[in-house]
């Protein structure tokens, strides 16, 4: 359990500027301020040489983005995370709040994302400058709020978002995403969301809004 902490200013080369998890942890983040971190913007190069059967050879170079989560990074672990402000992190590729994947749950309550950003904008384009799921079983996201990210809100792919007791996912979202769905982007993912206001996002394609 991490709770009532102040998470600010860190640096990562790689993934998860302020908080990294994986290997099947189950962490619980409660009443914490996880801001102004950042991981780096940045790629890896591979050099390729082929030798061509005329006797002469070619070189081909490969870029690689993988920085990813610059609040949080959660891969293959069981997150809680509850009454968090999640502020002002970086990322140059995707989750510049907060990125999760191939995991079991995730929960999030009450939890403000804000002017978080994945900035990343030539192809492939940053996802997910609030929040990035890749992958995930099953999420609940209660009386969350989602401001002023860029490249969108909340990024989801291969994942339910379960329905809640009294009625549904009760988010509120005003974001913009350099790609599709400025405040809501979900592909192959079962969503039930209801009480929930999207408005003033922005999409530099498709989707302003939500794109399903």
């Amino acid at each position: 359990i991490i709770e009532n902490c102040l998470i600010s200013g860190n640096q990562a080369g790689a993934d998860g500027g302020g908080l990294y998890f994986i290997n099947q942890s189950a962490p619980v983040i409660k009443d914490c301020v996880i801001e102004s971190n950042r991981s780096s913007i940045g790629f890896t190069l591979e050099e390729t040489t082929a030798v061509l059967p005329s006797g002469g050879s070619i070189e081909t170079f490969e870029f690689t983005f993988h920085h990813r989560g610059g609040g949080i990074f959660a891969s293959n672990a069981t997150l809680t995370i509850r009454n968090c402000r999640i502020a002002n992190n970086t990322t140059g590729r995707d989750g510049g709040g907060l990125y999760a994947s191939d995991a079991a749950w995730l929960n999030m309550e009450n939890c403000l994302f804000m002017r978080n950003a994945a900035i990343m904008n030539t192809p492939p384009s940053a996802q997910g400058g609030g929040v990035c799921i890749n992958n995930i079983s099953a999420s609940s996201l209660i009386g969350c709020h989602f401001d002023g990210n860029v490249a969108g809100g909340i990024w989801v792919q291969t994942m339910e978002i379960i329905p809640l007791p009294g009625g549904g996912s009760s988010i509120t979202v005003r974001n913009s995403g350099h790609g599709e769905g400025g405040g809501l982007y979900a592909g192959a993912s079962s969503l039930f969301i209801a009480h929930s206001s999207f408005s003033n996002n922005t999409a530099a394609l498709t989707g302003g809004g939500l794109c399903l």
